[in-house]
């Protein structure tokens, strides 16, 4: 049988970097949402990127919520 490693490579711009490293169980979307918005203030919707962006990683299997 094949092994599969337990690790993988993802490349994320800014957003999804800062969004990845705080999916640790202890953030909630509105803890994360007020960090965005205080790192980038001047990026736009950064509600619905941040939305987008952990609707997309669920998908992939990397989150659950």
């Amino acid at each position: 049988m094949l092994k599969k490693e337990n690790t993988f490579s993802a490349h994320f711009d800014k957003l999804g970097s800062l969004i990845w490293t705080q999916c640790d169980g202890n953030n909630t979307v509105s803890d994360i949402l007020d960090m965005l918005t205080k790192k980038f203030p001047d990026e736009k919707n950064i509600d619905q990127r941040l939305i987008l962006f952990l609707q997309q990683i669920k998908s992939l299997g990397y989150i659950t919520y």
